[in-house]
């Protein structure tokens, strides 16, 4: 699966990123050497989401240039306690209005867990990249290597489909057993930004699926200011600061400079190792 592919105005390009070393079978738990990537890939860049201070430490003792991007927009909303009195979660208490409208959107819109990512993804990745200046290219190969085959974690995929299951018009990866207490992690997310109704019925089914894992929190992360991010701060979730801060080491500034990458990466919690 190396190098992870990258989808940038338009083109392609090839990127190492740190989540590689950590999941992929070639390189189990080890940091390759960078110039044989860099000469046998043809690599433009390498990202990183780290949790240390990149002046100090790792990335000081290895003598490597990384550029300080922008500090991740990292938030977290309180998901209301449910009373646990019966196996099922009691459902939310709604208007006549909001029970009609929410009926008409699962017949409208079937709500289902996904086991495998099919070509469904991949049309549904053509569709949504034109939306994202850089991003790493969600397409079922990824999501199945990143999400699906993963060694060590476990991850909830939830689709959005057509009434005939032929298209898939939104996915979301959730992880319940997050790495902080009761707080679940919405690791990855892909809606066309056009599609708001498509993604409040996946908003709805994500916050859903986290009461029913027993967590307290869900945490996401999205660029500051774009589509997602605007629809899950409507919707009460605050800012939560953490020591996480989106990291590049270029290769080629030619191809993409630090700046264009500071202002265009798409990122999610899922563009880190951690998640």
């Amino acid at each position: 699966m190396l190098p992870v592919r990258f989808s940038f105005q338009g083109k392609e390009l090839k990127g190492i990123h740190a989540i590689d070393y950590k999941m992929d079978v070639v390189f189990p738990g080890e940091i390759p050497p960078l110039d044989g990537f860099q000469s046998r890939y043809d690599i433009a860049y390498r990202i990183n989401i780290p949790y240390q201070r990149p002046e100090l430490g790792y990335f000081k003792r290895r003598n490597e240039r990384w550029d300080k991007v922008k500090l991740v927009n990292y938030t977290d909303q309180p998901v209301t306690p449910i009373n646990r009195l019966k196996k099922e979660i009691k459902p939310t208490r709604r208007s006549l209005s909001q029970k009609v409208r929410h009926r008409f959107d699962k017949w409208r819109y079937p709500v289902q867990q996904i086991d495998q990512f099919d070509e469904r993804a991949d049309r549904l990745w053509e569709r949504c990249k034109s939306d994202f200046g850089l991003a790493i290219v969600r397409d079922a190969r990824y999501l199945n290597w990143r999400y699906v085959d993963c060694p060590d974690v476990s991850y909830l995929k939830i689709g959005v489909f057509s009434p005939s299951g032929a298209e898939l018009n939104g996915w979301a990866v959730l992880r319940l057993d997050g790495i902080h207490p009761q707080t679940a992690c919405l690791v990855d997310w892909l809606v066309p930004n056009a599609e708001t109704g498509i993604a409040e019925i996946l908003r709805r089914n994500v916050e859903h699926s986290t009461r029913l894992g027993g967590a307290q929190f869900l945490e996401v992360c999205f660029p500051e200011g774009s589509v997602p991010d605007r629809l899950f701060r409507a919707h009460g979730y605050q800012p939560a600061p953490a020591p996480a801060t989106l990291m590049v080491h270029v290769f080629n500034p030619d191809r993409v400079a630090t700046d264009t990458l500071q202002k265009t990466w798409y990122y999610t919690l899922g563009d880190s190792e951690m998640y």
